[in-house]
């Protein structure tokens, strides 16, 4: 199944494209609004990887946590395109995505996700399955939990004995759980949104 996965919760766009058993991914930093850029880095993505985008048969939106006005506009520009193409959609959350990523290590860890003004967006996992729910927490209280943490930018002041591992790009967290969702029929329905943690506030 040829997908297509955007991520747009945090200030980086993330793009990943999954076809014939290929990835194909894409991490940018825009100047500009996610907005503005989204649909233009997605044909660069299908023009790098030789492919067309009637080729496309499905569509993996990132759905937060993070940037309240960053996910909204990334739901809509993807939602948009599966819409215009015909083809369905999924949701994933992007603190699962990233999770995901981390399966390999078998250690315990919080994935992060800056939800400005010194918080962070965290889920505590360990190969790659979810232990808890989302959080919207300051570093000190998750590291008094556990003190790993891993996600795509080094927090400006990590508690003292903390551990942080980087992950640039979840593209391929996404595409997996993705195609999960598609193999179970878990498809976007009318009226689903994006996972807010502060509803209503937009984190700039």
């Amino acid at each position: 199944m040829t997908l297509l996965a955007i991520d747009t919760a945090t200030p980086r766009l993330i793009l990943g494209l999954s076809h014939r058993g290929a990835t194909h991914s894409r991490l940018v930093t825009p100047a500009m609004t996610h907005g503005e850029v989204a649909l233009q880095e997605v044909a660069i993505l299908f023009e790098a990887a030789g492919l067309d985008l009637r080729c496309l048969e499905g569509v993996v939106i990132g759905s937060g946590p993070g940037s309240f006005t960053g996910t909204r506009v990334g739901w809509a520009s993807a939602l948009g395109l599966a819409e215009g193409l015909g083809i369905p959609a999924v949701a994933v959350s992007s603190l699962d995505a990233l999770g995901w990523c981390d399966r390999s290590s078998g250690q315990r860890g919080w994935a992060i996700i800056d939800a400005r003004r010194g918080r962070y967006y965290a889920a505590l996992y360990q190969n790659s399955r979810r232990l808890g729910n989302y959080r919207d927490s300051h570093l000190g209280g998750l590291f008094a939990e556990c003190p790993r943490f891993f996600g795509p930018e080094l927090p400006s002041a990590l508690p003292p004995g903390a551990i942080f591992d980087r992950w640039e790009n979840w593209a391929e967290g996404l595409l997996a759980l993705g195609r999960e969702k598609f193999q179970h029929g878990e498809v976007i329905q009318p009226g689903q949104g994006p996972l807010y943690l502060r509803p209503g506030v937009d984190s700039p």
